[in-house]
């Protein structure tokens, strides 16, 4: 079997697999492998998505010791019934011990049916990747607290990179040190979680379903690690029609340091003489219920009713389409599967909802765009966004955890996804947002 790694080639005939990945949202992973001539390598794999994942590899040749820094991308696919998942290695470049030399990137790919689990990865450095030639790794094992100990980082990393400071944190080998940022909330405050979804639809209810459960898992898991109450609304299946919005909306009271959170998923349109930036929000759970003003909301009111309420945190998400009457867009393509994982630094997750305050309003295309979803995944919006809050609290992520940032990413990852080379039947939406958000006194 011969797959080619060129990466032109694989993204054009893509086909995500990935509720079967091998890797999950920033994991730390330990490779070893050995090549032909019995160099023995140790590599230490930090992923956080399918864009971004670097490694670095130690090894002995000619009696040096030599550590090489590589970047990865992710693909999935099919070929000759096979699924697969590859990481690609590129800029590949010694930290230590270069001599002068290149290095040819390592890449890695998992095989499997469908009817098994995926076992050890192989691995090649060329780069026309020939699955008779390619050797299977030695181990693979997930790294975690009380696995790692300061003489192993150091054998990938010097003592003052930012990656070596990250990883002592995150593998818990450094104390904690209390948060020097002005808290402007107290720890009574609430986090109110409104999901309106549309998962009753016949086209993308399953996508809503899938988006509607992982939303209220993560901000409950939210609440509960920043030290928050936790609330939510959810407005679902025949429950999901504008009088029931309008409803709880005028019922709804926050408290003037809780945190109100507003996530729609589902058809989203525009007035064909509409001027608001913002889409319609088509709360019809029927296709066969006429679009009027009595069954849509622009998301632009819903912001401005809710803010109007003096909670100190409003965020507000729309999953939708931001164009023309009528168009629903599913894919088949799917990506990389979110799963559980405990890598967060509790003060970068303190600054976002109990060191913050202000508005965000953010929907995942521009006017005359439409939003894409598929079935296994979600809305490739809301994966991004929850992909993009994964990352900004993690332990890796050297600079400040800001709102601003968060959403600018959820924008790029969601542009990724549906960009050509990745899901060959959709068109690039462009998410948009507006941030008044503040931190401190």
């Amino acid at each position: 079997m011969k797959i080619l790694l060129r990466k032109g080639i694989l993204m054009a005939c893509l086909v995500w697999a990935a509720c079967m990945s091998p890797l999950r949202a920033q994991d730390v992973t330990e490779i070893k492998y050995t090549s032909a001539d019995g160099i023995v390598y140790t590599g230490l794999l930090v992923y956080s998505n399918e864009e971004d994942a670097f490694m670095r590899i130690n090894f002995k040749q000619n009696g040096a010791y030599r550590v090489v820094h590589t970047d990865y991308s992710a693909v999935t696919g099919v070929e000759d019934g096979l699924n697969y998942f590859f990481l690609i290695g590129e800029n590949s470049h010694y930290i230590t011990g270069a001599n002068g030399e290149g290095y040819n990137p390592d890449h890695f790919i998992w095989v499997w049916n469908d009817d098994e689990e995926y076992d050890l990865p192989y691995t090649s450095d060329n780069a026309e990747y020939d699955m008779e030639h390619a050797t299977q790794v030695d181990s693979y094992k997930e790294l975690g607290k009380g696995q790692v100990t300061d003489v192993y980082l150091r054998s990938f990393f010097g003592t003052q990179e930012p990656e070596y400071l990250a990883l002592r944190k995150l593998f818990g080998l450094d104390k904690p040190v209390a948060p020097t940022q002005p808290v402007v909330a107290s720890k009574d405050a609430t986090i109110h979680l409104m999901v309106v979804a549309n998962t009753a639809i016949g086209d993308i209810g399953s996508s809503c379903g899938i988006d509607r459960r992982n939303l209220e898992a993560e901000f409950q898991g939210i609440a509960e690690a920043a030290g928050m109450k936790y609330r939510k609304y959810i407005l679902e299946d025949q429950q999901f029609t504008k009088p029931n919005v309008v409803s709880m909306l005028s019922s709804f009271k926050p408290g003037a340091n809780d945190v109100v959170v507003f996530i729609y998923r589902g058809h989203g349109f525009r007035w064909s003489n509409q001027q608001e930036e913002y889409p319609q929000l088509d709360l019809r759970y029927s296709a066969y219920t006429r679009i009027s003003e009595a069954t849509c909301i622009n998301l632009e009111d819903i912001y401005n009713t809710v803010v109007a309420k003096g909670a100190r945190l409003n965020l507000f998400f729309a999953d939708c389409c931001n164009s023309d009457i009528g168009i629903s867009q599913v894919t088949a393509a799917s990506f990389m599967n979110l799963q559980a994982n405990h890598n967060y630094d509790v003060a970068k997750l303190k600054k976002l909802f109990l060191q913050s305050k202000g508005n965000l309003i953010s929907t995942s295309a521009s006017p005359g765009e439409v939003s894409w979803a598929n079935n296994a995944n979600g809305g490739f919006y809301t994966v991004s966004f929850l992909q993009s809050l994964r990352d900004e609290i993690s332990y890796l992520r050297t600079d400040e955890a800001d709102w601003n940032g968060l959403v600018e990413n959820t924008i790029k990852h969601a542009k990724y996804k549906t960009s050509k080379g990745v899901c060959s039947n959709c068109t690039t939406q462009n998410g948009i947002y507006y941030s008044e958000i503040t931190y401190g006194k």
